[in-house]
């Protein structure tokens, strides 16, 4: 019961519920009897395979930001890595053509896996009834193979490939990778991207320590440690006041045999990030380096460990004006008036703003409605022929709505339509 609006409700089984809400329409003491309609989120859930298993993107909250957007191909993801298979079924159509900076040059194609991995988290092809979700369904990569076969690179190497990727239109850099001891090449290389306006995104390591790990540690750079499904830090996660954030650090991730795996560590909560990132810039596009970075960590839940915490999607977004589109929720309610039934009234309960009010009704005839406040007081009333349509301003509150007609029996559908956020 919802005593205060005159509301009722009746269980019964599927079977009896049509003779049932008969019954209740022909009663003198009823007002008025309806189905009650379930109501859902209005949160995108994508229709892939292992969207099930992807407990971090929707601990990061990723459904309610891609209400708002899903990526935007103009925004480059560069992968720093071992390569990436473009051929993988969840990457066709991702990955731009790249730069292999090792001295192999092999091209940009992944022996290791590792780059792939990465990659998929990123902007693996999302509600396509196969594979995984990736962060930024529409977002572009751009492979920068620094990386060998053994996932090991020189520094110099790796510093090259920052450049590179800043060079050939990167927005954002993911670096899956790092080690403990600084040097000035790969400093400049994190400096000179900074200065082009790319954000840097880093993996904090995987010794359980505190010592900084580099290019994580630098300033300026988001250092990424990893967290598990209860909002702690991996045992095994590095940490400490130089490490910013913390992202869920085992995910669903494509493997180079064309299927998937479960990818854990620091390399794998760092592209969550970098991905969450290019879904900021593609949604506020004038936003610039700096304040997608504040976005990240002002919209942050704290976690231990980390200096700002757990990054929330559509909370990011909201820190850069980013807010859900209004839109348009429509009631609609049935009833019938007879002879010993000549009025109907219904309670419903709105949100300050426009309201706009319908009523059909079959065969002819004068009908009214009439819009009272919960004070009593006559917001609105319109009489003659269905349809009825108009329009009024709602300061927030329940709302009475009293359906009167010429003394005959007539269906009549009320439809009422309100802006929410």
């Amino acid at each position: 019961m919802i005593p205060k609006i005159g509301v009722g409700v009746v269980r019964v089984p599927p079977r009896r519920r049509d003779a049932v809400r008969s019954a209740l329409r022909r009663s003198g003491l009823v007002t008025a009897a309806q189905r009650d309609p379930i109501l859902r989120a209005f949160d995108t859930t994508p229709n892939d395979t292992f969207w099930p298993s992807q407990w971090g993107l929707r601990q990061l909250g990723l459904p309610r930001a891609w209400d708002l957007t899903r990526g935007e191909p103009s925004v480059v993801v560069a992968v720093v890595d071992t390569g990436i298979d473009a051929s993988h079924p969840d990457l066709r159509s991702a990955v731009l053509p790249g730069l292999d900076v090792t001295s192999a040059a092999e091209g940009t194609g992944d022996p290791e896996g590792h780059g792939t991995a990465v990659a998929g988290i990123i902007a693996s092809r999302t509600d396509n009834v196969t594979g995984q979700a990736g962060v930024c369904w529409s977002c572009k990569l751009l492979p920068i193979r620094a990386l060998d076969a053994s996932g090991a690179g020189d520094t110099s190497v790796v510093a090259t490939g920052i450049v590179s990727a800043v060079d050939l239109g990167a927005r954002v850099i993911n670096l899956s990778l790092g080690g403990p001891t600084p040097t000035q090449a790969l400093a400049d290389a994190v400096g000179y991207a900074q200065q082009k306006g790319v954000v840097v995104v880093a993996a904090a390591g995987n010794s359980a320590t505190a010592t900084p790990f580099y290019p994580a540690a630098y300033p300026g750079v988001v250092a990424v440690a990893a967290s598990d499904p209860g909002r702690r830090l991996y045992t095994w996660s590095d940490y400490g006041d130089w490490v910013g954030l913390a992202a869920p650090g085992c995910n669903v991730a494509p493997t180079l045999d064309g299927g998937y795996g479960n990818f854990c560590g620091t390399s794998s909560a760092t592209p969550i990030v970098s991905g969450l990132a290019a879904l900021a810039m593609s949604a506020a596009p004038a936003a610039t380096s700096a304040q997608i970075v504040a976005a990240l960590e002002q919209a942050a839940l704290p976690i231990a460990g980390v200096r700002f915490g757990s990054p929330q999607a559509a909370e990011t977004l909201a820190a850069l004006g980013v807010r859900m589109p209004t839109r348009v929720l429509t009631t609609k309610l049935t009833g019938t008036l007879t002879r010993r039934i000549p009025v109907q009234r219904l309670v419903r309960t709105f949100a300050p703003g426009r309201v706009a009010v319908s009523l059909l009704a079959a065969g002819a005839g004068e009908l009214s409605v009439s819009v009272m406040a919960a004070s009593g007081a006559s917001l609105a009333r319109r009489s003659g022929e269905s349809p009825l349509r108009f329009a009024l301003r709602s300061t927030g509150g329940p709302l009475r709505f009293v359906i009167t007609g010429r003394p005959r029996k007539r269906h009549f559908v009320l439809s009422i339509s309100a802006a929410v956020e």
